[in-house]
């Protein structure tokens, strides 16, 4: 951004020199002259991972990288990550589910037909530990039957749904 606007202050049309710009826009003049090179390497590296994602397409960086390590490459990870990224090869493999579509509920057409059953626990200030068991009948949201113990083994339990 900051180059593209020396590059039009720099113009012939402007009486602005280069030198004056880079300081407009706080930028070194020698950042706003830098051309990266071409590298060899870097052109042997994409053509040998275009070649491995053909042949395995599932696989990540990780995969890629090891698997030009062991045909002989000695290439350095991060410019394996550099040119992975550069080739745009990020693989997204978690995919999210769909939306699902929201039923109503059912209402059961008679009592006794559908309940459910809750257990509560509740500690006052006394320290003493109590436990309440709720069954709800799903046809007119009432109590069932309703159980408040201190103590409440599974055989309660049990017996409670028998």
């Amino acid at each position: 951004m900051r180059k593209a606007g020396i590059s039009c202050l720099t113009q012939a049309e402007s009486n602005v020199s280069s030198r004056k710009s880079t300081d407009i826009f706080v930028i070194k003049k020698s950042v706003f002259y830098y051309k990266k090179e071409k590298n060899e390497e870097d052109d042997k590296s994409q053509e040998e991972l275009d070649l491995l994602v053909e042949q395995f397409q599932h696989g990540g960086f990780c995969t890629m990288h090891h698997r030009l390590q062991n045909l002989g490459f000695g290439w350095n990870h991060k410019q394996v990550y550099r040119i992975y990224k550069s080739m745009d090869l990020r693989n997204k493999r978690k995919k999210r589910l769909p939306k699902r579509e929201k039923e109503p509920l059912l209402r059961p057409v008679n009592l006794n037909l559908t309940c459910s059953m809750n257990f509560i626990h509740d500690a006052p200030e006394c320290g003493k530990s109590m436990r309440s068991s709720n069954i709800i009948d799903h046809f007119n949201r009432r109590n069932f039957e309703y159980h408040y113990w201190c103590e409440f083994p599974s055989t309660k339990a049990v017996s409670q749904l028998e």
